[in-house]
């Protein structure tokens, strides 16, 4: 028999969000377990921005993934502040289940990529960080 656990943080604390992350899970694979992506605060305490300097997927490592936290930890909303430039042009959307744990620093996504007229789908795939 076994148990899965989630923790859950009493409240999103918006100001444990920024630093350097680890990558733990990207199923898209962008990146490798381990490498560092830096995460900034946004323009508002629920939001903060995951920042692509470091990503060698895009050429365009300008975009920002834009992320929208509740004030419980759930994730509301993906989206990013420019189209990402993959050789063909794609966004990403929240596709439900993602998470944030501020409290222990966990980001846990599951990101959709849309085709950038938002008419088609490349499938839903699971981002996760932890805080260094």
């Amino acid at each position: 028999m076994s148990f899965a656990t989630i923790v859950a943080c009493a409240a999103h604390e918006p100001d444990k969000m920024a630093g350097t992350w680890t990558v733990t899970l990207d199923v898209w694979h962008d990146y490798e377990v381990g490498d560092q992506v830096t995460v900034t605060e946004g323009s508002t305490p629920n939001e903060f921005y995951i920042l692509n300097t470091t990503n060698p997927a895009v050429n365009n490592t300008s975009v920002i993934m834009i992320v929208t936290v509740d004030d419980v930890g759930n994730v509301t909303d993906i989206t990013s502040s420019e189209i990402y430039d993959y050789g063909v042009p794609i966004v990403p959307t929240d596709a439900g289940g993602s998470l944030v744990f501020s409290c222990v620093g966990v980001i846990s996504l599951n990101v959709e990529w849309l085709t950038s007229d938002l008419t088609g789908t490349y499938g839903e795939f699971a981002f996760v960080l932890t805080k260094n």
